[in-house]
């Protein structure tokens, strides 16, 4: 299945005219966030009604707010109900510490100590002057409550890490290389996920779950193209960039990840789905004009609206307490 005739699939197209609309109303609203806060931006948070913590959030960025979305997401796929919602907000820390924290704020040598750090502290075994922050510790410990499952799951995603910090900044690496390391880290992230959402309920389809993880990475690569180039991480569209290709190949190769997804978790595939459109619109450029043509009318936002989202997690982390 093609690019194009997954987004038939699923998304309705909005004509010219409707985009003006849609243009007008962001036009006469320049901080939507803004907006959203002081004009019942709670509706917002409805999702996240049965979240509750008494943790500080203030260095959640709008990544977490993600990996929150995923979870919860797939929570309602598999239970209709959102289960394990504290787990899923340390999740969300965990996450952006080990992930974004390790690629932006750390050095090489600080992020391997890093997260041996957090492989000891997973063996029972305490740390001196530990790398970590307090509020990460706490939020791992209440994670993990002992749970086998649990550990050995944060243990692998780890692994993978550990892996991508070696290879992504490496000179030389080939495209065959790269896209194992997303699929790798991005399968052992939603095995995670799903881990933790099954805690004492059921036994996770593990497949089903690794492939869910696998498609979020990918499209998290292809959102996240400046911010790798920034930070000299090396992934599957800076190497088709880098290579002189348009990202018209990739675009295919994220749609056929998100295919394998069962139609049981279509609510997470079409979510996947808006996200890769946003990154087309974000970085059509990149992408040969007759595909942006095709598919244009069924990008709904231009890029400006990832601006406002990211402000909008900020916002929920900051100023919602989630009860």
């Amino acid at each position: 299945m093609d690019a194009v005739a997954l987004i038939k699939k699923f998304l309705f197209p909005v004509s010219g005219k409707d985009k003006i609309k849609i243009k007008q109303l962001f036009d006469s609203c320049p901080k939507l966030s803004i907006t959203i806060r002081e004009k019942g931006w709670s509706q917002l948070c409805l999702l996240f009604k049965d979240l509750k913590t008494t943790s500080s959030w203030d260095n959640l960025c709008a990544s977490s707010l993600g990996c929150i979305l995923i979870s919860v997401l797939y929570s309602y796929c598999v239970y209709d109900r959102i289960t394990n919602s504290q787990d899923i907000l340390n999740l969300s820390y965990l996450y952006i510490q080990v992930d974004h924290y390790i690629d932006s704020e750390l050095s090489q040598t600080e992020a391997f100590r890093f997260l041996g750090e957090i492989m000891t502290v997973l063996q029972g075994k305490t740390v001196t002057n530990s790398l970590i922050p307090t509020t990460a510790l706490e939020s791992f410990y209440s994670l993990t409550r002992g749970d086998q499952r649990i550990i050995e799951a944060i243990r692998l995603v780890l692994v993978q890490e550990v892996k991508s910090l070696k290879i992504q900044k490496q000179e030389g690496i080939s495209r065959t290389q790269l896209w194992k390391i997303c699929l790798d880290k991005g399968g052992a992230t939603g095995v995670l996920i799903a881990q933790i959402i099954h805690r004492q309920e059921s036994e996770p389809d593990i497949e089903i779950a690794s492939q869910i993880g696998q498609a979020v990475q990918i499209v998290d690569d292809l959102l996240d193209i400046n911010e790798d180039q920034e930070d000299q991480i090396m992934t599957v569209p800076r190497w088709d960039l880098n290579h002189d290709r348009k990202l018209d190949y990739h675009l295919n190769e994220v749609i056929v990840e998100l295919s394998k997804i069962p139609n049981r978790f279509n609510v997470i595939k079409v979510m996947l789905l808006i996200m890769t459109l946003h990154a087309v619109s974000k970085y059509r450029q990149h992408f040969s004009r007759l595909l942006v043509r095709r598919i244009d009318p069924y990008i709904y936002f231009d890029a400006r609206l990832g601006v406002e989202l990211r402000e909008i997690g900020r916002i929920i982390f900051q100023s919602f307490n989630f009860k």
